[in-house]
């Protein structure tokens, strides 16, 4: 795992790479975040835990800096399907990435365009992600 450079996580999978028994509150994420992001690449790593109705939170390790945290929040909306929204996320997320976002911005796109995803009641990915 010392050569990844970024994952995606939801809270029960950040666990189980973890090995927590459970994430009650958001001192228990960051504290998990950590001990996956330490056995990540030693240069420059990132995390992109979903975390539902909370938002995503974004956990970074540099070389020779401290872990950094910032919490994105989300929109209130009805949920039709979950199925694929992370995946949505992480394509969309890499997709800005590859076009010159930085990890902040790609993620609030990356969010973006889950909305859709789990606004999409008969299929795990929206088609209208265009």
């Amino acid at each position: 795992m010392s050569v990844v450079s970024y994952a995606f996580p939801n809270l029960d999978e950040l666990s189980a790479m973890a090995g927590t028994a459970s994430l009650e509150n958001d001192d228990d994420v960051m504290s998990a975040a950590k001990t996956v992001l330490k056995r990540m690449n030693p240069t420059e790593c990132h995390l992109i835990i979903t975390m539902g109705a909370r938002g995503v939170l974004l956990g970074s390790k540099f070389e020779m800096k401290p872990f950094q945290f910032k919490t994105f929040e989300t929109s209130v909306i009805s949920v039709m399907n979950c199925t694929g929204a992370g995946d949505t996320l992480a394509g969309a997320f890499i997709h800005a990435l590859l076009n010159g976002c930085s990890e902040e911005e790609a993620i609030k796109v990356g969010m973006e365009k889950a909305l859709l995803s789990l606004q999409c009641e008969d299929r795990a990915v929206s088609p209208n992600l265009l």
